[in-house]
């Protein structure tokens, strides 16, 4: 998400994106809850699902047994155009981020003979054959619980690099060393106390929290490795940040 907004060209053009998808998010959210919700209640009371039925795939079945045929065939090629869109955007930000972030950070010089646009391809290939495997693994074994699965892992790691974003947004002595051991703690650590079954929301708030205060209290010890982030953070947001 974050390289996507990367590619604007100033700053008012990421502001007007993160309004944008901010706008877009309040309508199409509660459109897909919506959704569900309609057909959770339409299963209980007007239908009843097979027996043993993979939930994940309750709306094309919707779509296959109760549409007329002409509606079904274009809603289905309306849901495989979206996946589409969604799956080749995502593999975009991948290669960004391999390209950008690591390549030509930190592995510039061993790869100098090699183009960016090879070695951008040659992410987008393997990112996409390993996410088909995936897609295949769930397939085969039936797996109803593929939202959950997904909630899981955004969990286990989407949570606590949130809590490094905001640590390194609201606070200066954040730094790589700590961003990397936050991580650490925080997804072990979510990954006990999802273990326990309790809420969901106190799952969050504690990862969300855990990798804030590691990461601020291993930059506090860490400060060697701090870099000048004048410009980057809340607190000099209004001083012009000068890459280095």
């Amino acid at each position: 998400v974050v390289q996507r907004y990367q590619t604007t060209a100033t700053m008012e053009e990421t502001k007007k994106s993160l309004w944008t998808n901010g706008i877009l998010a309040f309508i199409t959210i509660p459109i897909f809850y919506g959704m569900g919700t309609v057909l959770f209640s339409f299963y209980n009371h007007a239908a009843v699902l097979p027996k043993g039925f993979n939930t994940s795939a309750v709306v094309p079945y919707f779509i296959v047994t109760k549409l007329p045929a002409g509606i079904a065939g274009l809603v289905i090629a309306a849901i495989f155009a979206a996946a589409q869109s969604t799956i080749a955007s995502s593999l975009n930000a991948i290669s960004s981020c391999g390209i950008v972030d690591f390549k030509q950070r930190f592995f510039n010089d061993k790869f100098k003979n090699i183009s960016d646009v090879a070695l951008a391809r040659w992410i987008i290939v393997i990112s996409g054959l390993f996410s088909l495997a995936v897609a295949i693994y769930l397939l085969v074994g039936n797996t109803s619980e593929t939202w959950n699965l997904f909630l899981a892992v955004t969990g286990l790691f989407g949570v606590p690099i949130a809590g490094i974003f905001a640590a390194g947004i609201f606070t200066e002595k954040a730094n790589t060393v700590g961003a990397v051991i936050a991580l650490i703690v925080a997804a072990g650590l979510t990954y006990y106390v999802q273990s326990l079954n309790i809420s969901p929301f106190i799952t969050s708030s504690v990862s969300f929290l855990t990798s804030f205060v590691v990461s601020y209290l291993v930059g506090l010890v860490t400060a060697q490795y701090r870099k000048d982030v004048t410009g980057l953070t809340a607190k000099t947001i209004d001083v012009e940040y000068t890459k280095k």
